[in-house]
């Protein structure tokens, strides 16, 4: 949030600037191009934002999914619990946070490397619908202005 305020901040400063320098013949012709281009700047940058966020979130909700299932697999098969531990308790362990930590980080940078596209196909056919929406709010994002 206060990254997109600094970058709204900025915007203002450059446009107020602009305005003072040209003179009047060319400032109808300018500020609609300022406008438009910082209002893509900023929605361009707010996207960016969300595809990280969004990366981040599902990276370490992956994470913990596979350490909640190794932790009932631990359990069952190699203490021979027959009590399954719950989420809090997995968690609350060092040695799983810590895991969940180390796989989260490899989930995230592996699709920071790939340039947070869905590579294999399969996935893309399975999400479908969902990439579709994205792109129907991308498209109402850009034509809203």
């Amino acid at each position: 949030v206060c990254v997109c305020v600094c970058c709204v901040c900025v915007c203002v400063c450059v446009c107020v600037c602009l305005c003072a320098c040209l003179c009047a013949c060319f400032q109808m012709q300018v500020l609609p191009l300022i406008h438009y281009t910082s209002s893509f700047i900023g929605v361009l940058f707010a996207y960016t934002l969300y595809v990280i966020i969004s990366s981040f979130h599902c990276s370490v909700r992956g994470a913990s999914f596979i350490v909640h299932g190794a932790a009932i697999l631990n359990a069952r098969f190699f203490k021979s619990s027959a009590v399954v531990p719950h989420v809090d308790e997995i968690h609350a362990d060092p040695k799983w946070a810590g895991f969940t930590v180390i796989l989260g980080t490899i989930g995230f940078f592996k699709q920071f490397t790939d340039g947070f596209v869905i590579k294999p196909w399969i996935l893309k056919l399975m999400l479908g619908p969902f990439l579709f929406a994205e792109y129907a709010l991308w498209a109402i994002v850009l034509n809203s202005h």
